[in-house]
């Protein structure tokens, strides 16, 4: 189920726009991301000549590989020190940037009052709840979904001025 009255727990299908694979991209320091994953990942990296690799990825996917510990087809990046201790606070900056693309802004505003859940299958319980039998006593910490809760609640507020 992708949604009901209180809670949308999966970004696909009708609320794939909000997931950060969805196709709405952003400028950061004169390079241009075509998605946030794009953002995200190259934001892991200091470098910036590894950073524009990144944002030339064909697809999300293939962005967030570059930027594994393994690394995608040679491709690997330093990473910088103090992600960790970022890695929120660059989610939320590219939350921000994204959605002052005014479609999806307006489909923010109008998930109020529900919650906002990355529901997934792929053992993430950081950024959101794994749904899957494995993980089924494991609270997802589901920042990505409360990050997008806060930008709906800024973007309200600025309405409301």
């Amino acid at each position: 189920m992708e949604g009901d009255k209180h809670m949308i727990n999966s970004f696909k299908g009708k609320y794939g726009w909000a997931s950060n694979f969805a196709m709405y991209g952003l400028w950061y320091d004169n390079v241009w991301y075509p998605s946030n994953e794009h953002f995200f990942q190259a934001m892991k990296t200091l470098v910036q000549e590894e950073r524009i690799a990144i944002s030339k990825a064909l697809t999300p996917g293939i962005a967030k590989r570059m930027c594994s510990r393994r690394g995608y087809k040679g491709f690997k990046i330093i990473l910088r020190s103090d992600w960790d201790a970022i890695k929120n606070d660059v989610m939320l900056y590219g939350l921000r940037q994204k959605f002052k693309n005014q479609f999806i802004e307006a489909k923010l505003i109008r998930t109020c009052p529900q919650k906002l859940v990355e529901g997934n299958w792929w053992h993430d319980n950081y950024w959101g709840n794994c749904l899957c039998d494995k993980c089924t006593n494991i609270p997802g910490k589901n920042i990505l979904g409360h990050l997008l809760e806060a930008v709906r609640l800024e973007l309200i507020n600025k309405y409301k001025d």
